[in-house]
């Protein structure tokens, strides 16, 4: 499990299973659902924050894969 991520929502610390296995080596950022409507980025993955039960994503502007 991937467990460094700072949820945007409520900035605690949050992990989930799932990583691309070039995740680290492109940039990426965080980014709150509303965002993530209004601009979708390229590629993304959704994380459900422990803390405060919100959904956001990982967003990555090219291929981390």
């Amino acid at each position: 499990m991937y467990k460094e991520l700072r949820c945007p929502y409520c900035s605690n610390m949050t992990g989930f299973d799932s990583w691309p296995s070039y995740g680290m080596r492109a940039p990426f950022f965080n980014q709150t659902r509303e965002r993530t409507e209004e601009e979708p980025g390229a590629h993304r993955i959704e994380v459900h924050c422990e803390q405060c039960s919100e959904q956001f994503f990982v967003v990555w502007d090219r291929d981390p894969r």
